[in-house]
């Protein structure tokens, strides 16, 4: 029902926490409009995979420079919208930090999603996955077998 599936947060050698680019797929998503991309980010990133067909990315995590195994990947979905029967779904790989809860992008990201899935506001949400990460079903390396 959400879209995606998590694969796994760095192992605790790598840095928990990470600043990242975020690609902004859809400026237009509520919530975004005016937001410059790419939006550097510090979070606890997930690597995330099993993607629907029909997820419309908002937002894409720029993977470049990224340090763990589990990023050593093509840039992927972090953030999305997508009809499900009847409903809307919003998800975003995002808020592990409590800083992120004061973080004006995170609450504006999250005002526009929560607004949008209760259809208080509206967008338009056309499938744009391929577009938007042509490489998404790239899986990370797993890590060697621990001795």
């Amino acid at each position: 029902m959400l879209g995606g599936e998590h694969i796994i947060h760095a192992r605790d050698e790598d840095p928990r926490l990470q600043t990242a680019k975020v690609i902004v797929n859809d400026p237009k998503f509520p919530g975004l409009e005016g937001v410059a991309s790419p939006v550097s980010f510090m979070e606890e990133w997930s690597s995330l995979k099993d993607f629907a067909p029909d997820i419309h990315v908002i937002l894409t995590l720029d993977t470049h420079g990224m340090h763990g195994e589990c990023y050593q990947r093509a840039p992927y979905p972090v953030t999305w919208g997508r009809l499900h029967g009847k409903g809307r779904v919003f998800y975003a790989a995002m808020g592990d930090r409590p800083e992120s809860w004061e973080d004006a992008l995170f609450l504006n990201l999250l005002d526009g999603g929560i607004r949008w899935a209760i259809t208080d506001v509206d967008a338009q949400i056309p499938p744009n996955l391929q577009a938007a990460a042509p490489r998404y079903a790239e899986i990370p390396p797993k890590s060697p077998p621990e001795n």
